[in-house]
């Protein structure tokens, strides 16, 4: 994880691992298996994603960002339906965003709202645009979400956004998990190219 939080390589490096590792072990903690699903995700196997933190629900995963990673895995699955349960798991006591969002919703409630259609997708990423770390990490599930659904300029568009403000002092490192898909998109990188060599200890947007 501490390399995927430097480079897009060290990204590269992660998602390898995670579709390298044994995630039937079952010495494997929630929070690594989350992570494993993540990266999992990230990389291209949604399926794999899905399992993993569907896995780390089972084990005693019950914070709502288990529930909002597994939405999104679900949603890269095509799983939609299931997706959209695992999003609202993850609102538990949010659910209203209309006529205004829970003021203390924070930053992975907006992102489930966002996959639901709770919150337009220029609220979502207004609400977030001033907080230094946050900016990038909206417009990178903007991409993911622009990606699942086949709009591949999109994705590549947000993405770059994402890579933009990740130039801010405390930008989040989800700009790497940006840049790490736009060497995807653009052919720059195949999964598979990196070797791996880190181990799991916390998911990719905590």
């Amino acid at each position: 994880m501490g390399l995927a939080k430097q480079s897009p390589e060290g990204v590269a490096q992660a998602v390898e691992q995670a579709l390298a590792i044994d995630i039937q072990d079952e010495t494997m903690k929630p929070f690594a298996l989350l992570a494993c699903g993540e990266f999992s995700n990230l990389g291209g196997d949604a399926q794999r994603g899905v399992e993993a933190i569907q896995r780390a629900v089972d084990r005693g995963g019950q914070d709502h960002w288990y529930y909002k990673s597994l939405g999104w895995a679900l949603a890269g699955a095509g799983r939609t339906d299931e997706a959209k349960a695992a999003f609202t798991k993850s609102l538990e006591g949010f659910e209203s965003w209309s006529p205004e969002p829970p003021a203390n919703a924070d930053i992975d409630r907006w992102t489930a709202a966002y996959f639901l259609d709770l919150v337009t997708q220029e609220r979502y990423t207004q609400r977030w645009q001033k907080d230094e770390k946050f900016a990038c990490f909206v417009w990178f599930y903007v991409g993911q979400r622009a990606e699942i659904d086949g709009r591949v300029d999109d994705a590549i568009a947000a993405y770059e956004n994402a890579v933009e403000l990740g130039q801010l002092p405390s930008a989040h490192h989800t700009a790497n998990f940006a840049a790490y898909r736009l060497l995807v998109l653009t052919g720059a990188l195949r999964p598979g190219d990196q070797a791996a060599s880190e181990e799991f200890s916390e998911p990719l947007e905590k």
